[in-house]
């Protein structure tokens, strides 16, 4: 399902918005995470096994989403409870968009073709009623995309975009759609839209760094750069994600683990990321693993023994088992 856009009215939106041996399987964790998980729920068995011997750490409770993730990027709806007679223009367009919005969600709940047909002409006559408005024409082609009618939706984005072309929403569920349909190239540039609009928006960030990570060799010879200036850019946009929401804990941790996957990478960089991580986490002792590991990879044996000291969860025995007999050859 592709990205869902933030349909209330525009004006009025806020944003919501180590080595191979334990990250082996990288590349693919990280199409797993931005694929489908795009709100960074780390769902990928496999490879929070392979990361972290841990294999039950995570359910597989969350919503399968392209980002498209990141993206992604799933945007709450506005509530649809109204209950306020309207006495302006702008409070009979909240109204409007509401009742759309409500008759969205029983017809997608209920998928009959008269629900759809229904919602149609709703929207036909916002779109008629709000000429100069892009929100009629955004929330139609969220409606169409969430079909799977990608072509129409992407008319309506287009329609969209001539009214209001600072709409980021409108440019990641457009990416979203792209990558699904597998124009990686587009997929990126329309992100990249997205974050040039609202660059404070983490999560646009946090989607286009995951294009760039997970779709380097093909943009490398459309953009004439190499895969380590791909790599440095995948980099620079998790760390960004990061710091715009400091509280967000799996950006803050796709930003330290991505070190792992970056030939040549800053190990102290590496460090300090994984040192925000560990006050957001509720899992310590993997936290102190992953510090351990870079500060071996540093040569201090003593802050890695530091750090191997506070790993106490047994969960981690045989990881911490692992760093140790590192230590010891060090």
């Amino acid at each position: 399902m592709p990205q869902v856009l933030n349909n209330a009215p525009h004006h009025k939106r806020q944003q919501y918005r180590g080595d191979e041996e334990l990250f082996s399987n990288r590349e693919s964790k990280h199409q797993t995470f931005f694929l489908f998980a795009p709100h960074h729920t780390w769902a990928d068995a496999g490879a929070q096994r392979l990361m972290n011997d841990s294999p039950e750490r995570f359910g597989p409770g969350w919503l399968p989403m392209v980002f498209a993730s990141a993206c992604g990027l799933l945007i709450p709806l506005i509530s649809l409870a109204t209950t306020d007679k309207p006495v302006n223009e702008e409070e009979e367009f909240v109204a409007d968009m509401n009742a759309a919005q409500l008759a969205q969600a029983q017809a997608q709940e209920s998928t009959s073709a008269a629900g759809v047909e229904r919602v149609r002409r709703i929207y036909a006559d916002l779109i008629t009623k709000y000429p100069q408005n892009a929100d009629p024409r955004a929330a139609f082609g969220d409606f169409l995309s969430s079909l799977g009618r990608y072509d129409e939706a992407r008319q309506q984005w287009r329609e969209a975009l001539k009214i209001d072309p600072d709409r980021a929403d409108i440019y990641a569920a457009d990416s979203s759609i792209a990558l699904r349909t597998g124009d990686t190239v587009e997929a990126t540039r329309l992100m990249e839209r997205a974050v040039e609009k609202e660059p404070k928006d983490a999560s646009y960030h946090f989607g286009l760094a995951h294009l760039y990570f997970l779709f380097r060799h093909d943009l490398v010879p459309t953009r004439k750069t190499t895969e380590m200036a791909m790599f440095a850019s995948a980099l620079h946009h998790f760390q960004k994600a990061a710091e715009l929401a400091p509280d967000n804990a799996d950006y803050a941790r796709t930003y330290a683990e991505t070190f792992y996957s970056v030939p040549g990478a800053d190990w102290h960089a590496a460090l300090a990321a994984w040192q925000k991580v560990l006050p957001l986490t509720n899992e310590p002792s993997f936290v102190h693993a992953q510090m351990a590991r870079v500060s071996l990879r540093l040569k201090d044996k003593s802050a890695a023994r530091h750090h191997l000291a506070q790993v106490t969860d047994p969960r981690f025995a045989t990881l911490k088992k692992t760093l140790q007999r590192q230590l010891d050859a060090l």
